[in-house]
């Protein structure tokens, strides 16, 4: 009897304590977050599977346009932080934005920045570049070849070609600047149809050389993965003082290398049909 006068206690106290809608309200809000990448976007409304031009934010609400893909590699979603042709990539290229694509993320050197349609010539600024890093979903950098034919519908599949890609945890690209051929591991890399999972890569960088692997020296350090034969200094995804038409970002002048931010979007209900231990 006495716990049963004890519970009607407790409930009439309950009932008693006000709640108004305004708290409500804060408490959604608390919930709410504007996005800072595409994967942000894509954890708000999981119903977008459209690529394209997107708006992000940053701390100051500040807007600034990127360009995401949902599709090319689900259940990975990317931001786009530059692209550039062959001919603006070149080391003794005449191209007046050379040097805009020719320095690590390190450096603010942003081009056509609200314009991540010019897939020829494109950087993002080193505040979005840090914006993108920083989001709570960003754990991964690629690097492609030519991702505008997919873009634009030409290609009609995205292929994993001339394609690498790991995780920030091994190498943070925001912040990689200094090696001379340095081994650092990617998830995964392949360079003219010769891929290895896992491996270690020589990476090169300076604060006037745009990151970027040769294929050539490969052979020689790290995990020691042959790409093909070379009949000099083969650059790859930056930086081409040397390259071959068989990789796929230097086939032509047109040809573009694109690097990008982002993760794997796992939304909650993935893994409602896991076991528990």
């Amino acid at each position: 009897m006495k716990l049963l006068k004890y519970l009607v206690c407790l409930v009439l106290l309950a009932c008693s304590i006000p709640f108004s809608s305004a708290q409500i309200d804060e408490t959604i809000q608390v919930l709410k977050y504007n996005p800072e990448s595409c994967l942000d976007i894509k954890y708000l409304r999981p119903n977008v599977t459209k690529n394209g031009f997107y708006t992000i934010f940053d701390k100051s609400d500040g807007l600034h346009t990127v360009y995401c893909d949902f599709n090319s590699e689900k259940p990975y979603v990317w931001t786009l932080i530059e692209s550039f042709s062959r001919k603006a990539g070149m080391w003794n290229s005449k191209v007046k934005s050379r040097l805009h694509f020719q320095r690590p993320y390190t450096i603010n050197y942003p081009f056509n920045e609200c314009r991540p349609d010019q897939f020829q010539a494109y950087r993002t600024s080193k505040a979005v570049m840090l914006l993108l890093r920083n989001s709570r979903t960003t754990t991964h950098w690629r690097a492609t070849c030519n991702f505008d034919l997919y873009a634009k519908g030409i290609q009609s599949t995205f292929k994993h070609r001339d394609y690498m890609r790991s995780s920030m945890c091994y190498l943070d690209m925001s912040k990689f600047y200094s090696s001379g051929g340095s081994c650092y591991h990617l998830e995964y890399i392949n360079i003219r149809g010769h891929s290895c999972d896992k491996c270690t890569i020589p990476f090169y960088s300076n604060n006037g050389m745009h990151p970027n692997v040769m294929a050539n020296n490969a052979a020689l350090r790290c995990s020691r993965m042959k790409f093909g034969s070379f009949q000099g200094a083969e650059y790859n995804w930056g930086m081409y003082n040397g390259f071959s038409n068989e990789f796929s970002c230097t086939a032509s002048d047109q040809s573009t290398t694109n690097w990008w931010f982002g993760g794997i979007y796992a939304p909650l209900d993935s893994f409602q049909n896991v076991k528990r231990l």
